[in-house]
């Protein structure tokens, strides 16, 4: 662990108020706990030091430290954090990650698993703000990075000040803060970090940037590179405004997760029809990112050739009337998460000694076609197979069509209202 030594510069209040006034500007009347992300690095434990001089009255502070079990280092980082935390009288939990299951790129991977533990560990604490560590160095190298891949305005705009998904508002307050100035803070306050070694390898692109912009003579520099996402972010606000009234006007849900968009979505510009599709598919798939946009491009030409597509774990039905069916793969369907929800779409209340001796699965497309003609074809076959059912060795006991059993309930949980408000907006 580093430790700096004593620096005499004072001037640090500058810094504190420009954290405390992220917070001020929201209403924190309804959170008791705040939940702090820290990996003992240096910009999360000056985020955590800040911190313990700004609790609100009722509110406490707990960090949280997640082992990807990718590095031996990180037992030791964790353990560091705890040590810190209990000197300062704060509650601190240590999330253990298991990578054998990831798949594709590493970092992508560790990056969605560790949010995804950080949220299930909220939802049992019964938080509802974590803060993250990002900076406006990190901010800086992420619109350079997106720049370099040929990223939009969405890209651009780089990392939010505020993000509310799976109920939960993920809080950057260090957003306004360089690193480097983070730093001298930790000396003055005589507060010890860890050093990632990973954060001096040339085989990150981060880290090609961060030394980049620290050497280049074209004045590209973070202040004002966190500028331009400020006005991408400006601007994404107006984009955003523009998608939410189309949507509202032209999707509709029903009541086992169907998403129908109306014909009139071939006559808008293409780039805004782009994004209509982009966002349905990212709600319905429940993924954290947008797909990739040629990606998109590709499964709405076949639509237009073949009349169905398939993007990532979403299915694009054309239909006769020129509208377009969007459903959840059923060999894709989740399980049942931390808050209760099955494939993060759907309420379900079963009994115990149901749960006890069965399984809740997709309905799949065997059951589905049974059931498709019994409704007046209200529902497609595909959109059924991927609603919730109930199984004991291989026989259907309950599916969403069936209220015969006043104990078991199977509720859609989401609206045409959580389409337009989605990620970032709940």
């Amino acid at each position: 662990m580093e430790s700096a030594g004593q620096d005499p510069a004072q001037g640090f209040r500058d810094l504190r108020e420009r954290i405390f006034e992220v917070f001020a500007g929201m209403n924190l009347s309804h959170q008791r706990r705040l939940g702090v992300a820290v990996s003992g690095g240096g910009d999360s434990m000056a985020l955590l030091h800040l911190l313990t001089s700004w609790q609100p009255e009722g509110m406490s502070v707990i960090a949280v430290s997640v082992d990807h079990r990718l590095r031996p280092e990180a037992v030791d980082e964790c353990r560091f954090v705890a040590e810190f935390a209990a000197r300062k009288s704060i509650q601190h939990a240590v999330l253990t990650l298991d990578p054998s299951s990831w798949t594709g790129n590493l970092s992508a991977a560790a990056r969605d698993a560790r949010y995804e533990a950080l949220t299930a560990w909220a939802h049992g604490e019964s938080i509802s703000m974590i803060a993250l560590g990002h900076t406006r160095t990190d901010q800086a190298e992420t619109v350079l990075m997106n720049l370099a891949r040929g990223s939009g305005v969405d890209g651009l705009a780089a990392m939010p000040g505020l993000l509310c998904q799976n109920a939960i508002d993920w809080v950057r307050p260090l957003l306004t803060c360089g690193r480097t100035e983070l730093r001298d803070y930790l000396a003055a306050e005589q507060v010890p970090w860890a050093e990632d070694p990973g954060n001096l390898s040339d085989a990150y692109l981060r880290v090609r940037i961060r030394k980049f912009l620290a050497e280049n003579d074209l004045g590209l520099r973070e202040e004002s590179l966190a500028m331009t996402a400020g006005h991408m972010q400006a601007a994404k606000r107006i984009v955003d405004h523009l998608l939410r009234q189309t949507i509202t006007a032209g999707v509709s849900v029903n009541d086992i997760g169907e998403y129908r968009v109306k014909q009139t979505i071939w006559q808008l510009d293409a780039s805004l029809r782009e994004r209509v599709f982009a966002a349905l598919v990212r709600r319905l798939s429940n993924d954290r990112h947008p797909r990739r946009t040629q990606a998109l491009k590709n499964s709405l030409s076949a639509l237009a050739d073949d009349g169905i597509a398939t993007i990532g774990s979403v299915i694009l039905l054309g239909e006769a009337s020129g509208d377009v069916l969007l459903v959840r793969d059923h060999r894709r369907c989740g399980s049942r998460d931390s808050a209760g929800l099955w494939d993060r779409r759907w309420r379900v209340g079963i009994p115990d000694r149901l749960l006890a001796s069965c399984v809740l699965a997709p309905l799949g497309m065997d059951a589905a076609a049974a059931l498709v003609g019994s409704v007046d074809e209200m529902y497609s076959q595909r959109g059924l197979a991927a609603t919730p059912a109930l199984w004991r060795d291989g026989e259907l006991i309950a599916h969403v069509l069936d209220d015969s059993n006043a104990d078991i309930s199977f509720v859609y949980s989401r609206t045409v209202g959580d389409l337009v408000n989605g990620p970032g907006q709940c």
